[in-house]
């Protein structure tokens, strides 16, 4: 069964799981699964096309993307009321390769695949990786690990008023939230982080690691716009 499948049936609440999703997992995705596992992707792109024109038109921002190696751009983030501790998103992460930017690996936060709540609880997140260090861990581990557990990774959050890390003792990523209470408690480095191989087999039709995908193995035209918008800043740090 390959990973787009057992991603789908994931989302089918347990009560619900008998015999017929026991036949239907040893069968191929219809190619109506297909399709909307590959529109679910690009909506997740087009997305982040929105939240990274934010940043390059906030001058704080800006600055980093400037120094960055790297970027998770998380459109809708929140912090789940309804769940202790609980918080979650997904999002899109690129990496800086031969002066451009790569094709889009996708990732979820928190386990939690998620819109916003209704009442608004929660917002766009950035994290910007600042190291070689940081763009390795990201690019080598998979799933369920988690920034403050399983690495040495050094974080920091930063404000509209808190960016300018000096650039002789940086962190390893830096955590911008448009709502601070977001990062309240330092709750991101308790998250879990996780490659979504299924949506990564469905945008790009084939199996590939966040690896492959970051180094330009796979690629597709539905991310043009996202790796156009953060090329222009690119272009002017050179």
């Amino acid at each position: 069964m390959g990973p787009i499948l057992r991603g789908l049936l994931r989302r089918v609440p347990a009560a619900l799981l008998g015999g017929a999703a026991l036949v239907a997992a040893a069968q191929t995705p219809s190619p109506a699964q297909l399709n909307s596992a590959a529109a679910d992707a690009q909506s997740r792109v087009d997305r982040a096309v929105a939240l990274a024109a934010r940043l390059e038109h906030d001058r704080s921002t800006a600055a980093l993307l400037m120094r960055a190696v790297g970027v998770l751009l998380v459109p809708d983030y929140a912090r789940v009321g309804w769940i202790s501790g609980g918080q979650g998103g997904a999002g899109v992460l690129l990496v800086r390769r031969h002066g451009s930017w790569s094709a889009p690996a996708f990732y979820t936060l928190g386990g939690l695949a998620l819109t916003l709540p209704a009442n608004g609880d929660g917002g766009p997140l950035a994290l910007f990786l600042m190291t070689g260090r940081a763009a390795g861990e990201f690019r080598e581990r998979s799933s369920n690990w988690r920034l403050g557990a399983a690495t040495r990774l050094t974080l920091k959050a930063v404000s509209g008023d808190q960016v300018s890390v000096s650039p002789a003792a940086p962190a390893d990523v830096l955590v911008w939230a448009a709502r601070p209470d977001l990062l309240a408690g330092g709750a991101l480095g308790a998250t879990a982080l996780s490659a979504d191989r299924v949506l990564d087999e469905a945008y790009y039709q084939r199996l590939a690691s966040t690896g492959e995908i970051l180094a330009g193995a796979v690629g597709n035209r539905g991310s043009a716009r996202l790796r156009a918008v953060l090329d222009a800043r690119v272009a002017t740090n050179e």
